[in-house]
This record gives C-alpha cells, structure tokens and sequence, in this order.
C-alpha cells in the first residue's frame, strides 16, 4: 500500500511538472536586411542543458525546429552532417532517424520542411517530447520537454506568419 501511495505521488509531481511549461518569446531583427525571426523556446522538465526552438524567418518565409541538447554532440569529423536521433512524443512509437542536422556543436535541426510540418504537427498534438542522443564521449544522453502551451504560443506569434503549404497532387 505504501508503494502504491510513493507512485501515485511521484506520477503526481511529474503531471505537475509537465504542467508547468514555460515558453519564451523572442523576435529578433537582422540588422542587415531588417528581416525578423519570431521565436518560441522551452527548457527541459527536468533542468537538464538543452531548449527546444520553434521559429519564423519573415524574410525567407522558413520555419524551422532546432534543439539545443546542451551537450556537444557527434564524435568526429565525419558527423558532420546527420545525426543518430531517437524520439518520442508522449506515448507514441518511437522514432529512430538520421534526419537531424549536426551543426557540430550542441544542438541540431529538423533536416527537411516536411519532417518540420510533420514533427510541428506532433508537438501540437503532444504533451511531452523525449529526445535521446549519442554525445561527444559516446554516452548516452535523454532530454524531455513539456509541450504544454506550445499550440497557444505558436498560434499567438508565429503561425499567423505562416503560409500554410498546398497540399501537391
């Protein structure tokens, strides 16, 4: 009985913290073009390194979805480029790709515009994001992020930047 009660507490916590997300909002001006990208972030849930970025650029019309994991990751010179990337929203399959793009440093970005409308489109149906990751030293790494209040704050400053894509036939 009194297992039962520590899980209950501990599922509890973790609700609570999931709960608890905090988006921030930025736009930033690129002084040579006067261009804007508007910017949405979140940390992790548990305060491990790492913020996951949804932005907009006005001036070329990308949107694009970048992961800081707060760690250097790849392992050489070689990695440039894609990278080994498991993940997961809630309870959903989980996903096992090379799509990220290695910018030899401690994040990566959604390779395609199409994995981008994909993975944007699990983020407003989810609440949670769980990334794992091989880092520089060859250990593994697991980040999560809470994607409650995402869809607002997407909707309230970037989505009405967005022109929604035609489907092709």
């Amino acid at each position: 009985m009194k297992q039962l009660i520590v899980t209950i507490l501990l599922l509890l916590i973790t609700m609570i913290r999931v709960a608890d997300a905090k988006w921030a909002y930025d736009a930033i001006v690129d002084p040579l073009d006067d261009s804007v990208s508007y910017i949405i972030s979140t940390g992790t849930i548990d305060g491990d390194p790492g913020l996951l970025l949804v932005g907009f650029n006005n001036g070329n019309g990308n949107l694009w979805i970048s992961v800081d994991l707060g760690t250097y990751i790849g392992r050489g010179t070689s990695d440039y480029g894609l990278i080994d990337v498991q993940w997961r929203f809630d309870k959903r399959k989980t996903h096992d790709n090379m799509w990220w793009s290695n910018n030899k440093g401690t994040g990566g970005s959604l390779k395609t515009s199409s994995s981008v409308s994909a993975f944007l489109q699990d983020m407003k149906e989810c609440n949670t994001l769980v990334i794992r990751f091989t880092g520089y030293d060859g250990s593994t790494e697991t980040r999560r992020f809470s994607l409650m209040g995402f869809t607002l704050n997407y909707n309230k400053y970037i989505g009405k930047f967005v022109i929604p894509s035609i489907p092709s036939e």
